[in-house]
């Protein structure tokens, strides 16, 4: 092999194990489906990276927020099975204004329960054709009407805009659901990770409105419910494997519709008024989390600003609001019975396990469902013969379940 062959050769082989150094991704041996997870996120962090680059150099002629979307879009839609085809009613319609895709029974002889379901995405990313399969199997299989809500997005549509959203079609549900084939008596609320929180922010407002009739039910899957404590254990566990990256904290500036500046805060971690560390304190307890999840000698780290200016107070602010950070609300007494699902690998893991407790110590009915073999975005991930993993129909029964119990 002459020269250039064997620098070529050599080239070839360090960006190809560099691109393999990329592309891997580290996660703690006892997960299950081992292979199925390197490839689904190796997928997402290709389809990130040039999704990136084709933005920094003008390649794309499309906003950032715009790239990423059709990312996750095209990853991690799913249509109904031919069986719920068959059995459901499913049609885009708009409820006080909001658009929603209602997933109902065709076999309803009389008024059925309902879920009002908020999907993930990080208040970002991801639409009701994104969750297509599990909201249509979850109507199937437990016989209610699911009404799946295409809420506003940042960072078109910052805090509050897309709870607004969500509050106008439960509403809608609890006032009205009778014209869609509802009985109003037997209401839910529901979503995973960002809707998680928007679900919950829901039960709170309804509560405090005095909403009649109120909310049976409540569904939070993984959700992100606070903001304040960025050293739950799960967190820093999560940081030994992977660092946070540049696209959290991207999520986070555009809901809060944060300046550069703030933005800088709360990467440095020196976000927080004296206040918001007094709450975030007694609040995200990890005291109440089940004693394996405790790390010896583990304490959590304090977010004090050096100096409590106008951003800082701005951040605090949006971080205290229970309608964006539902865990910041102190009384969790009076609402709607809980399923809470926490998954392993999830730095989200902890806040699921810290809101239950309290929620259970507030006197209402809990049920928490622990994932000790999977990770956030399972809900995403359903469908076995695109992904393979074991999970998703035993997650999906648990759903199904909690729904039959309680409506």
């Amino acid at each position: 092999m002459g020269k250039c062959g064997t620098a070529l050769f050599v080239v070839s082989g360090v960006l190809l194990a560099g691109f393999g150094y990329i592309m891997y991704t580290p996660f703690p041996a006892h997960l299950a489906n081992q292979w199925q997870l390197q490839k689904m996120f190796g997928r997402l962090k290709l389809a990130f990276m040039v999704n990136e680059l084709s933005y920094q150099l003008g390649w794309s002629g499309k906003e950032r927020i715009e790239g990423i979307r059709r990312v996750m879009e095209d990853l991690f839609s799913s249509g109904p099975s031919a069986e719920d085809l068959a059995a459901l009613e499913i049609y885009d319609t708009e409820l006080n204004g909001v658009p929603v895709r209602v997933y109902k029974p065709k076999s309803a002889k009389e008024a059925l329960p309902g879920l009002v379901y908020y999907h993930g995405g990080g208040f970002m990313v991801l639409n009701v054709n994104s969750y297509d399969l599990p909201c249509a199997s979850i109507a199937r299989k437990a016989n209610i009407i699911v009404i799946s809500v295409e809420y506003r997005l940042a960072p078109e549509h910052p805090f509050p805009a897309g709870f607004h959203d969500c509050i106008q079609v439960a509403l809608y549900a609890l006032k009205e659901g009778r014209n869609l084939g509802l009985d109003p008596n037997r209401i839910s609320v529901g979503g995973d990770s960002s809707g998680g929180n928007n679900a919950i922010a829901v039960s709170l407002t309804l509560r405090d409105q005095k909403t009649k009739p109120a909310l049976k039910a409540q569904i939070l899957i993984y959700g992100i419910y606070q903001f304040c404590d960025k050293s739950l254990p799960s967190m820093k566990l999560r940081e030994e494997y992977e660092k946070p990256t540049a696209m959290s904290t991207y999520f986070i500036d555009s809901y809060f519709n944060l300046t550069k500046a703030q933005s800088e805060l709360l990467t440095t971690r020196n976000f927080s008024t004296p206040e918001l560390v007094q709450r975030c304190t007694k609040l995200i307890d990890y005291r109440l989390l089940p004693k394996e999840f405790i790390p010896d000698g583990y304490e959590p780290e304090v977010s004090l600003a050096s100096s409590i200016t106008d951003d800082v107070k701005y951040i605090s602010k949006m971080f205290s609001d229970p309608r964006a950070a539902p865990m910041m609300e102190e009384n969790l007494k009076n609402l709607p019975a809980s399923l809470v699902v926490a998954a392993e690998w999830d730095p989200l893991r902890d806040e699921n396990f810290i809101l239950a407790e309290r929620l259970k110590q507030a006197g209402n009915k809990v049920q928490v469902k622990y994932l000790a073999d999977s990770f956030h975005g399972i809900m995403n991930a359903l469908d076995y013969e695109k992904y393979g993993f074991d999970a998703g129909s035993t997650f999906m029964n648990s759903i199904v379940d909690f729904i039959k119990r309680q409506l």
